[in-house]
């Protein structure tokens, strides 16, 4: 073998062990941010230095670059030719370059977060197909990942037995029976207490004198302390399914209450077990919760403190101030009105008309304050009205049926309908001690007629003609005309 011969067999050499080398570089370049999401690693040199991107994996493409250099060096020696690899190519320095500054900007973003004390708290995630335990939430109830907590069937709640559906309610069959125009009344627990509740006494003065000549039924599928978001979230697992025909939707109170977090970080996101990995990886990175927390209005709400931690700002008044830090409302306003929307295009879509309604009012008690649910009774009065006016905005803007009983009952001749914590109706409070009595009950009488009343006023409306047109020429449901709106945008009942 000559010189020559001996030089461009080092130089071919020389040349692939430096693609080798790039290549390589390039892959452990490409595999830090798929490590950093797969890993939380930390390295600490003398408790100084610090770094939660997973040292080893940024000091692999350092260490493949600088043996790169050294190996290029000896080449050059013994080669009279420039040698060609990818790192002398200018698509290769410009791709290399990119992905580094994208990482850098990315990097310090992540380390101005945690510098910061940023730290958004993401929902938990539901594997289908598989349970998670958790907390029980009362006595009467049984955690769940996507609802928060349910009622247990079979037991007892406030002298009544809950159903096989879950909810204090008579027995129920989840199959319709053909011809029959099924009501739910979904809600918190106004519309779950009563002995009866409103929805059977509802269910009776149906049988008796029927909207159409169809047979009706009622029942009503409300939980002690429900948000709106969990009633959106029951619908669309559970209530969807048993073929309603008119849902009334009456929430209101528990969204504006103050609690240690909102309601949709408790609430499960329900997922494959492959995207519910990699979401459990991605939740401990804070620019991940930072985009998260950028695409959720609620928390455009909250303000960061001198220590770092964020939550809603509080209002001027409340007894104690140091008690309510850190407490944000369960549904924020600006939440609750897109999860009504939400609610009002889910009972659409499956078929059936929704019927909003506001949730009346009178003096609230000072226990509200005590059980820090509002900074104070006046605070939780004005916040209730706010929300009263959001079903009654959701309600012109969507074109719904809107009972409006915080104006019907508004007046004073309506007091005495109430409970004490101005909230509920009649004995709710005694429910407990009444042993299967059955006490008078005119304001729960009253509901259940004035969602009577517009039941008979649906039944003429053109949005119940055009859907029954439509049930009768096809058994799938398309979408439903908007029924026909007053001046101010909303059906009046």
């Amino acid at each position: 073998m000559n010189a020559e011969t001996h030089r461009d067999w080092f130089r071919i050499t020389d040349t692939v062990i430096l693609w080798l080398l790039d290549l390589s570089f390039l892959i452990a370049l490409a595999a830090i941010p798929v490590l950093w999401v797969m890993s939380p690693e930390r390295l600490a040199i003398g408790g100084v230095l610090k770094t939660h991107w997973g040292a080893r994996t940024i000091l692999a493409p350092v260490i493949l670059l600088l043996a790169r250099v050294m190996i290029y060096g000896v080449a050059r020696r013994y080669s009279a030719m420039r040698l060609q690899a990818g790192w002398e190519r200018l698509g290769f320095r410009r791709f290399v370059l990119g992905l580094v500054v994208t990482y850098g900007v990315f990097g310090v973003f992540e380390a101005v977060l945690r510098w910061t004390g940023f730290e958004a708290t993401l929902p938990p995630v539901l594997i289908v197909g598989r349970n998670e335990q958790g907390r029980v939430v009362e006595n009467d109830s049984m955690s769940d990942p996507e609802l928060i907590y349910r009622l247990v069937p079979g037991n007892m709640l406030a002298g009544r037995r809950i159903n096989r559906l879950g909810f204090r309610e008579r027995e129920i069959d989840p199959v319709k029976a053909p011809g029959v125009i099924r009501v739910i009344c979904m809600g918190d627990s106004i519309t779950a207490q009563g002995l009866p509740p409103y929805s059977q006494i509802l269910h009776a003065m149906l049988a008796e004198l029927p909207p159409t000549t169809a047979a009706w039924e009622a029942f009503n599928m409300g939980v002690h302390g429900y948000t709106a978001l969990q009633g959106l979230r029951l619908f669309q697992i559970q209530a969807r399914d048993l073929k309603p025909d008119i849902v009334t939707i009456f929430y209101g109170w528990n969204d504006h209450w103050l609690a240690p977090e909102p309601d949709r970080q408790k609430m499960a996101l329900e997922m494959r077990p492959a995207p519910a990995r990699f979401f459990e990886m991605l939740r401990r990175k804070r620019l991940f919760q930072f985009l998260v927390w950028c695409l959720n209005p609620v928390d455009h709400l909250a303000r960061l403190e001198a220590h770092g931690v964020f939550h809603a700002p509080l209002q001027e008044g409340a007894a104690d101030l140091a008690a309510f830090q850190g407490r944000v409302l369960r549904v924020d306003e600006r939440e609750y009105h897109d999860t009504l929307r939400a609610f009002v295009r889910e009972v659409r879509t499956s078929g059936a008309i929704p019927i909003l309604i506001t949730a009346p009012s009178r003096k609230l008690r000072a226990d509200i304050v005590r059980k820090h649910f509002a900074t104070s009774t006046g605070e939780g009065r004005r916040i209730h009205e706010r929300y009263v006016a959001v079903t009654r905005d959701v309600a012109r803007e969507t074109g719904t049926p809107l009972l409006d009983l915080a104006d019907l009952l508004a007046g004073p001749a309506c007091d005495g309908l109430f409970a004490n914590d101005g909230i509920h109706f009649g004995e709710y409070e005694r429910e407990d001690e009444l042993e299967g009595q059955t006490p008078d009950q005119p304001g729960l009488r009253r509901v259940a007629s004035e969602i009577a009343s517009a039941l008979h006023t649906i039944v003429r409306s053109p949005e119940w003609k055009a859907r029954e047109v439509q049930r009768r020429q096809s058994s799938a449901t398309p979408a439903l005309p908007p029924p026909t709106k007053s001046p101010n945008g909303i059906v009046a009942l």
